[in-house]
């Protein structure tokens, strides 16, 4: 399995806002899987598998942190396992 790059992810975010994820969703998303877009080398940047995981699973437990809902998490998680 490959990693969401940041172009892929720009795209994730786009289709998401059309599928009605607001502006206020998408920077929180942002905000959780930045440091995984943003890592080290390009070699190590982007979103993988286990960063999927855990980024999904933290918000799943983490409800009042982020304004994404419970139906909005798992279209952003079936969104981007769509790009690895």
């Amino acid at each position: 399995m490959g990693k969401v790059s940041r172009r892929e992810f720009q795209k994730s975010a786009t289709n998401l806002r059309a599928k009605g994820l607001s502006s206020s969703d998408i920077a929180n998303m942002k905000k959780i899987f930045r440091g995984d877009l943003d890592e080290g080398t390009a070699l190590t940047r982007g979103i993988d598998p286990k960063e999927l995981d855990r980024g999904v699973k933290w918000m799943r437990e983490n409800m009042s942190k982020h304004t994404l809902s419970k139906n909005q998490v798992n279209k952003l998680e079936e969104n981007l396992r769509k790009k690895l």
